[in-house]
């Protein structure tokens, strides 16, 4: 069949409502040993020049240097221009 190949940060359904979505990763590591982990989603406008709106949706994983349990967290950023 003749299907159209996605490329990261699209998919059908968003690329006909004129967003763009994106995945991102994210690792920190500290001198002492610690880490951060971070996957997560974006979702902008692919309007050029369109101000519009973004949306980060982004969970995390904080892996102290000693032996505490590690942190989690879900991180939810909204942006609107006008």
């Amino acid at each position: 069949e003749g299907g159209r190949n996605q490329g990261a940060g699209e998919t059908s359904c968003f690329s006909r409502l004129r967003f763009t979505g994106m995945p991102n990763l994210g690792f920190g590591l500290s001198d002492r040993g610690a880490r951060d982990w971070r996957v997560g989603w974006r979702l902008t406008s692919a309007v050029p020049r369109d101000p519009g709106f973004e949306v980060n949706l982004d969970a995390t994983r904080k892996e102290p240097a000693n032996d505490a349990a590690p942190e989690h967290g879900i991180l939810l950023i909204g942006t609107l221009r006008w």
